[in-house]
């Protein structure tokens, strides 16, 4: 073959190209990958923490708990469904405020990992799709899209990049799908 030849197969087999084909395996690992580690793990962007939550004590209503079960009517100073005027409480009082509530309906309390309903995790879970040649991740539900802006806003704007280590990762699998596409 004549390096002539050899560039007009190369040419060709660029020209038949479809990356985001190529590359929708590994964006997938990938993503999954980010989904565990921010939803099941806690860790951000820069492979630290998301945070802490909130031990300020607080009242909280039964339409704040998923599992309604765990709610339990009770005041500061005392632990009687009724208040001493005989009206019903309506909240409960939790002297550790949301980790305590997180702790009570038996999820995660140690560290964030921004799973209360699980609604923003099954979203943000969804296979990716190819949008113009690209591949992309997003979520379908526009209350999970807000949800996304105010934890970034709280968290940091790390919170739902990649690590270095999933750039890494990602970079060479590409690089070794792309060897192997040109080499065959």
């Amino acid at each position: 073959m004549t390096p002539a030849e050899f560039q007009k197969q190369i040419e060709a087999k660029i020209k038949k190209l479809n990356t985001a084909k190529l590359i929708y395996p590994i964006a997938t690992a990938v993503h999954d990958a980010v989904v565990n580690r921010i939803f099941e793990v806690g860790i951000d962007g820069s492979d630290t923490k998301i945070g802490d939550y909130s031990t300020k004590e607080s009242y909280f209503t039964r339409d704040q708990f998923h599992k309604k079960g765990a709610f339990k009517p009770q005041g500061k100073t005392s632990k009687k469904r009724k208040k001493e005027n005989g009206e019903d409480r309506t909240s409960m009082y939790l002297p550790q405020g949301y980790k305590e509530l997180r702790k009570i309906q038996g999820d995660e309390s140690d560290f964030v990992n921004l799973s209360y309903t699980r609604d923003l995790r099954k979203d943000f879970s969804t296979k990716l799709s190819i949008r113009n040649g690209v591949v992309v991740a997003q979520v379908n539900r526009a209350i999970n899209a807000s949800k996304i802006e105010w934890l970034t806003a709280k968290y940091g704007a790390k919170t739902f990049l990649h690590t270095d280590e999933e750039k890494e990762f990602y970079q060479e699998e590409v690089a070794n799908a792309l060897t192997e596409y040109f080499n065959t």
